[in-house]
Order: C-alpha cells, then structure tokens, then sequence
C-alpha cells in the first residue's frame, strides 16, 4: 500500500506544509461544509500517493476522518500548523467540522451515522491537541472558546468525551492535578533463620528454609 499523509509531513513538515500557504489564505473565510472546490485542485498528491500540499479545510478533513485515522499524521499537523495559521482559526475550523449538516439525499439513520464518526474525529483530535498543552497555555481566550464549545455542543451530543476533554482543559490550567498512582508498599518479608544456628556459621553451613 502507498504511504499516507503523515509519512509526508514527517519526512519534511514545514517545507510540505508551507507550501500550501498561499491556498489555504485563499480559502481561509469558506467554511469547511460551504468549500465546494474539487478535490483534485485543493489535495495534491505525489505520484505515489503521498499529499504534496493542501488547503486548510482538507487538512481538517483528513484530520477528522475516522475513517482512515493516521494517528502520526495528527500529532505532527498539531506540531507544524502555526506555519500557516493560528490556534484560534484551527479551532474555528475544528467546530466547523463538527457541526455537520444533514444531506437531504442521506436518511435519518445513514446521517446520524456520518454525523457520529466526523464528530468522534473532531473529538479525537482535540484530544490530543489540549493533551499537549502547549497552545492553551497562557491563552485564556483560546481556553475559554474551548470550554464554550465542549459545554455547548459536545456536552449534549457525548457527556463522557464531555468530561474527558473538560479534565484535560483543567489540568493545562493547573485547576486539576494528574493522579499519580501509588506503588503498594509490600513490605519487607520476615527472615527465616535455621533452627540452633551458629553464632560462627556462614551461609555455605545450611541449605535454604523449609
């Protein structure tokens, strides 16, 4: 099979990502669901399967496409994003995603379905990037958009990724301590000596405990 997206981005990431600045500029006010431009125009690919370069919004997609989740392809997107945008508009992006507009083609049961595995993720993602910390620290204004988006949506639509991500925002705030877990202390085993032992003998003298 051809490598995916993330062994690109880890071989040269802020060159492959830089690349694509002039696009995603272009595209930066269309929302994500609005964004009808071919996929050939705002995905380029090698010869050999592997992204060239993209658009902010199909990054964001392959992001939060579960179903070809390249876990790599995240965690190094979330390290070289800030190449080309800010941590306010990804997350702008990322709540964009999230929302997911029903298609009247899809029934009931076909769009819950698409609409549960974009949202998973987008969960997926946030996950990891405010696991990090790095760009919501000192950023209170990013934190409390964050808060605001969980307490709104997420809170409704999944209470136990809720709480996952509203513990995670709360220990990058140092509100919240990360439990430690604690070694149980067995102690030190009682020792056995021989019966009529010498004051003179040496370990040689006897053989192990009964």
């Amino acid at each position: 099979d051809p490598p995916g997206p993330e062994s690109v981005i880890l071989r040269k990431p802020l060159e492959r990502v830089k690349r694509a600045q002039s696009k995603i500029y272009e595209e930066d006010d269309i929302n994500i669901w609005d964004d009808d431009s071919k996929i050939e125009d705002t995905l380029i690919k090698e010869s050999d399967g592997q992204v060239k370069s993209g658009t902010f919004n199909r990054f964001v997609e392959l992001l939060t496409d579960t179903r070809s989740y390249r876990i790599n392809f995240v965690k190094v997107f979330l390290l070289t994003y800030q190449a080309f945008t800010t941590p306010k508009q990804l997350l702008r992006k990322l709540i964009q995603r999230y929302n997911v507009p029903r298609d009247p083609q899809m029934s009931m049961e076909e769009f819950v379905k698409y609409r549960t595995g974009i949202q998973n993720g987008v969960i997926n993602c946030l996950k990891l990037w405010v696991t990090n910390g790095d760009d919501f620290e000192n950023n209170p204004h990013l934190q409390k958009e964050f808060m605001q988006f969980i307490h709104t949506c997420v809170s409704h639509d999944n209470p136990q990724q809720y709480r996952i991500l509203r513990q995670k925002l709360l220990v990058v705030r140092g509100m919240v301590q990360v439990p430690v877990a604690k070694k149980e202390d067995v102690g030190t085993p009682p020792l056995k000596l021989p019966p009529n032992l010498s004051p003179n003998a040496t370990l040689f003298d006897h053989g192990p405990p009964e």
